[in-house]
């Protein structure tokens, strides 16, 4: 006989802790229907008092994505907050039918059982604050999944100073600006807030008498006095073509969303080389192992130490909630970590603990960490030599480069985050990289 399927209990052990609180506007709408009320289901399904309430949670908590991931019988909503994924309520089919109809009437998508992916767009006020929303349903096997992106004009207004530099960081970013050439990367995994980091360049650089272009996939937020560009490869505007044609528009300074290919880096190069300051996004796991893709890109060691000014390398973390974190004798683990660093443990270390201002989450917003990474003429002089990561990574150690661990230590030693949310970067010790 075949054997029985697992209980659908035990396949959704993810659903083990849930915070409702979250999505508490959303619960009460819910809690006042008829739970005998048949789900609308036609297209003309009205937005009604469900996504309203929804969209105002998730706007009050600071979410930038909803999900709403089908399950054998309903649905989940669950709230992406400063980066963690969490699980806030449970709905059964009838809610999760109504609800996704609405969140698709918002951008005129069919509510009509999809075949394959779809997506749109729309502007709206939620609770008093202009919010962009896209999104993304998509067939899965219980049924359809609903993602929403939320993207606040907010964001576009953040400075540099807001991004968790320190004073010396701060003045290498006003000292590129102030130069008005050169290439400006910034490295990190995708979710590693490098677009914000250019945006907020972007910020400090519009009140300058100069000519600013970006190249974005897509654009993600408007920016007034900034001509953006969106790259469109269906009509022939790729970033390598489009960085190419935007030369021609006489620009200062130069943005490219990201750096991804052959093609798009010689292009950026060649930018460069011809007197314009440009900033990209590159995916590489820190500063040095961005130069070695560039490399990779079939970039010359000339070129990339005689044009790159600074690599950028960042990571976002979670902070703790100020109201709520708790000082604590390391935990065992936390020990452990610091002595594989063969660093000092410290006699205490802050912790999360939850509370009403944070949502029990123990954590309120996101700060970066950064590694800045100012070419000298030593610098220069050995990348013309075309070094290994390895020879890279001990020339910067030994002239007392600051690296990722290091503002991660610090900002752990300040109370300001969690070893937990420092732990990925174990691998990088000293600078070095380990196998």
């Amino acid at each position: 006989m075949p054997a029985e399927p697992q209980s659908t209990v035990a396949n959704e052990s993810f659903l083990a802790e849930m915070h409702p609180g979250l999505t508490r506007e959303l619960g009460q709408v819910l809690e006042q229907q008829d739970p005998d009320t048949e789900a609308p289901a036609a297209p003309e399904a009205p937005v009604t008092l469900e996504t309203e309430a929804l969209l105002r949670d998730a706007v009050r908590v600071n979410a930038s994505d909803i999900h709403l991931d089908p399950l054998r019988e309903g649905a989940v909503i669950r709230l992406r907050i400063d980066g963690a994924v969490v699980n806030s309520r449970r709905l059964d089919s009838a809610q999760t039918l109504q609800l996704g109809n609405q969140l698709k009437n918002l951008v005129a998508i069919n509510p009509i059982t999809l075949l394959t992916l779809e997506e749109g767009r729309a502007s709206r006020t939620v609770a008093g604050q202009p919010v962009d929303l896209r999104i993304t349903c998509v067939p899965c096997i219980n049924g359809e999944k609903i993602t929403v992106r939320l993207l606040s004009p907010e964001q576009t207004r953040r400075q540099i100073s807001d991004l968790g530099l320190g004073d010396h960081d701060l003045a290498n970013f006003r000292d590129w600006i102030d130069q008005v050439h050169g290439m400006l990367l910034v490295a990190g995994p995708t979710g590693s807030g490098k677009t914000t980091t250019l945006y907020a360049l972007l910020q400090q650089l519009r009140g300058r008498e100069r000519s600013l272009i970006t190249l974005e996939d897509p654009v993600e937020y408007e920016l007034e006095g900034i001509s953006q560009v969106q790259v469109d490869p269906e009509r022939g505007l790729d970033f390598a073509t489009g960085v190419q044609a935007l030369l021609r528009l006489d620009p200062d300074y130069l943005m490219i969303g990201e750096i991804r290919d052959r093609r798009s880096a010689q292009a950026a190069m060649d930018a460069t080389v011809s007197g314009h300051a440009l900033m990209a996004t590159l995916h590489s796991f820190d500063a040095v192992s961005a130069m070695t893709m560039l490399q990779n890109y079939d970039l010359e060691p000339h070129d990339l130490g005689t044009n790159v000014e600074m690599v950028v390398s960042q990571r976002l973390v979670r902070t703790l909630c100020p109201a709520c974190r708790e000082a604590h004798p390391p935990h065992p683990e936390d020990r452990a970590w610091y002595q594989a660093l063969a660093r000092e443990v410290p006699a205490q270390l802050h912790y999360p603990r939850g509370c009403e201002q944070c949502g029990g989450m123990g954590y309120r917003g996101r700060t970066g960490l950064f590694e800045i990474w100012r070419l000298t003429d030593s610098d220069r002089a050995l990348l013309l030599k075309g070094p290994d990561e390895r020879e890279l990574r001990q020339h910067l150690q030994e002239r007392q480069q600051r690296f990722l661990i290091d503002d991660a230590l610090e900002k752990i030693a300040l109370g300001l985050t969690t070893v937990e949310e420092c732990r990925i970067l174990t691998r990088l010790r000293m600078g070095r990289q380990d196998h």
